[in-house]
């Protein structure tokens, strides 16, 4: 993209007057390329980064945290005890690139590609250091580099770099402007920076040179003892990617974190800008490296449009990550399979399937003592009145049944679940008398094995204007059958089994029929559901273990 060395060198030849002309078309060509308006050349990351750190700190006289991570190259905290900051380490991950403390300087010492600097900065005067030693990804040997969009440091760093010098004003001539350092790099070392940034190794995203994972702990170094190691306030999952659900808000006289603000449903939170703006401001995002991502995994509840529409919480997060140029790395995964939006990115997730794993056992024939396994926690329109009509029907007989165990206040309040509920009261946990807590719900208990199909209620069923036009949300319910080898019918919005499908699993339309999964008016839907169980219902147990014979090789398919 930016020219082969054969192709271009005669044309920077062609413009080159004096020796350090190599040195400014360097600066040139990379500041191109990272997208920053300065790039100020010197011989070393480790010598930018103290003259960064003397200018922030000892001339601008600014107070700063320095930590920094216990994986990282020596010279870092070599630096910061020359300049006599006081700093601790962190025990965090990093690619590509680290913020030094809540500083503006950015280590990229191991790190080149196109765009780096304008798609990670977020204040004007956010800099960012690179290396060009051997082992980096423009192997000059030795050399650093400064970029930034600041006129101010710009014209700061140019004497400072040269012993206070005017670069092309003749030693003789020249009227020293600051006593500065002897930290220039050569014209020689530009001339073979530039012919191998126009060699075929480099393209518009280099491979990384490092990250913490290939530095020693520094922290367990003698010399180092006396500085202590902090947890980062990050949390970082296996693809390194900040798990914003982690994070831990402060100084709003709690210590909560995001979920609580987006699925609390019992108590109003206080919603203060200025302290969670304080907290991600202290996070260093840069740390993440630009194939990494800030998730908020939406798992707990299947939320709808009106919450990334109306939620000032929610808002304030999006707004902040437009603002700070993240953006495009902000992805919210959620469990409605259905949700298309466009504000941002929106993955549809099934968080839940495979979290039941560890009770599987091997499918085999069974001997079932009931037709159905029929369970319902809390108390929502539609396993009410499927409750109803079982009950009413006599059917209850032939399952293993709970409803409503922890005597929960009903979802729909009108009259007639109000009057369903007086005369259908809650029964009691199968398992114990206990209340369904949530680390319980993936327990695959002995009765999916005792009986023969699961009759899942699964947490949405009707339209309604919150999660309009449907939510298909996959819960636990679903995956407990899956990892039982229970075949199953399942109460939820329309097409949900067309959806289970579309991801590769089978259901079981060569046994019953399963066209009420196509009925959209939602009481028919649930008359259909009916029906069909009742239908189920007439079967002799003898029968169900033969038709479960048949189903082996569709179950296991399932849980592969």
């Amino acid at each position: 993209m930016w020219g082969y060395w054969k192709d271009i060198k005669s044309d920077y030849e062609s413009k080159v007057k004096d020796p350090w002309d190599w040195v400014t078309h360097f600066e040139n060509a990379i500041a191109r390329y990272a997208g920053s308006k300065h790039a100020i050349a010197c011989d070393s990351n480790s010598n930018a980064i103290r003259l960064l750190i003397h200018y922030f700190k000892d001339i601008q006289n600014r107070d700063f945290n320095y930590d920094i991570p216990k994986n990282t190259y020596v010279s870092v905290p070599n630096q910061l005890i020359l300049s006599n900051c006081e700093f601790n380490f962190l025990d965090k991950k990093w690619k590509d690139m680290y913020r030094i403390g809540n500083t503006p300087i950015i280590d990229a010492a191991v790190s080149l590609y196109e765009g780096m600097y304008h798609d990670t900065f977020k204040t004007h005067e956010d800099c960012m250091v690179l290396s060009f030693h051997h082992r980096k990804i423009i192997k000059i040997g030795r050399g650093g580099m400064i970029l930034t969009n600041d006129d101010g440091l710009n014209d700061w760093l140019r004497p400072m770099i040269y012993d206070g010098r005017n670069k092309y004003i003749s030693y003789v001539e020249d009227e020293f402007e600051s006593v500065g350092w002897h930290m220039y790099m050569t014209p020689e070392e530009a001339l073979k920076g530039l012919e191998l940034f126009h060699g075929e190794d480099i393209t518009s995203h280099n491979q990384s040179k490092g990250s913490s994972s290939e530095y020693k702990d520094l922290s367990k170094q003698r010399i180092f003892k006396e500085h202590l190691v902090l947890k980062d306030k990050a949390f970082y999952n296996s693809n390194g990617d900040v798990v914003l659900n982690q994070i831990r808000i402060k100084g709003i006289g709690y210590n909560e974190n995001i979920e609580t603000f987006i699925y609390n449903k019992e108590k109003e939170l206080d919603f203060i800008e200025k302290d969670w703006k304080s907290t991600l401001d202290s996070i260093d995002f840069t740390a993440i490296g630009p194939e990494s991502n800030l998730v908020l995994y939406e798992n707990i509840e299947c939320n709808s449009v009106s919450l990334y529409s109306k939620d000032k919480f929610f808002n304030f997060l999006l707004d902040y990550f437009t603002e700070n140029r993240l953006k495009h790395k902000f992805i919210v995964y959620g469990n409605n399979l259905d949700l298309k939006i466009k504000k941002f990115t929106y993955i549809s997730l099934p968080f839940f399937l495979g979290d039941s794993w560890v009770y599987s056992q091997p499918i085999k024939e069974r001997k079932f003592k009931k037709h159905f396994l029929f369970l319902n926690a809390s108390p929502k329109k539609h396993r009410v009145l499927l409750y109803k009509s079982y009950k009413d029907a006599g059917l209850l007989e032939n399952m293993y049944y709970t409803f409503n165990p922890n005597a929960q206040n009903l979802f729909d309040t009108s009259p007639l679940m109000t009057e369903i509920s007086k005369k259908y009261p809650n029964t009691k946990k199968l398992e114990s008398d206990s209340k369904l807590e949530v680390g319980n719900m993936h327990q695959v208990l002995k009765e999916y094995y005792d009986s023969f199909c699961n009759i899942v209620t699964e947490s949405h069923f009707f339209k309604d204007s919150e999660h309009y036009p449907y939510a298909t949300f996959i819960t636990e319910k679903t995956d407990k059958c899956i990892t039982a080898g229970q075949p199953f019918i399942v109460a939820s919005t329309p097409f949900f089994l067309k959806k289970l499908k579309s991801m590769g699993f089978k259901t079981f339309d060569k046994w019953w029929d399963e066209s009420y999964d196509e009925i959209e008016d939602d009481y028919e839907r649930l008359k259909a559901i009916e029906k069909l169980t009742k239908d189920i219902s007439k079967w002799s147990l003898d029968k169900c273990n033969r038709i479960f014979k048949e189903m082996i090789p569709t179950l296991r398919h399932n849980q592969l």
